[in-house]
This record gives structure tokens, C-alpha cells and sequence, in this order.
């Protein structure tokens, strides 16, 4: 398990609610689904306000010679479980 971040990217060009899910040095993973990127708006909205970034634990997998992208299985709590 690694540890990742968790952000909106409201200056996406493509997507304006998208989730970015990034490495702790900040180096972009991957992004949420469309569904799930709507769906976590509001309870990263509240994060952000403090000042603070959504963090969770990740089983990160892939990134081999032929094959260098990386998929993460995130273990993020629901929406409504976020404050």
C-alpha cells in the first residue's frame, strides 16, 4: 500500500469537475471516473476550504518495462463519509 493524493483539477481542460489522484510528490497517477469525480465535488470542495488535501492509502500496480502505466485500487472513503 502506498499513500496518494486526492484533488480537484478544476482547470482541466477537458473536465472541469476532474479528480486527479496523485503520488506525495505530487507526480499525477491517474483520475477518477467522471461518476465518481461529480460524485466527491462537494466533500473535496470542504477539504480544500480548511486548507488541507484528501489523502488515502492505494495498492498501486503495473508499471513494468513494456508496460509503464501505473493503476491504483483506492482505499477513499464515501463522500457523505468525508468532512
Amino acid at each position: 500500500m502506498s499513500p496518494v493524493l486526492v484533488k480537484r483539477e478544476p482547470d482541466n481542460p477537458f473536465d472541469e469537475l476532474a479528480v486527479v489522484v496523485m503520488s506525495p510528490d505530487g507526480a499525477p497517477i491517474g483520475y477518477l471516473s467522471t461518476e465518481r469525480a461529480k460524485e466527491y465535488q462537494t466533500a473535496l470542495k470542504c477539504i480544500e476550504s480548511r486548507g488541507e488535501v484528501a489523502a488515502c492509502w492505494a495498492m498501486l500496480y503495473g508499471g513494468t518495462l513494456l508496460k509503464p502505466n501505473i493503476g491504483a485500487w483506492l482505499s477513499l472513503k464515501w463522500p457523505e463519509q468525508i468532512r
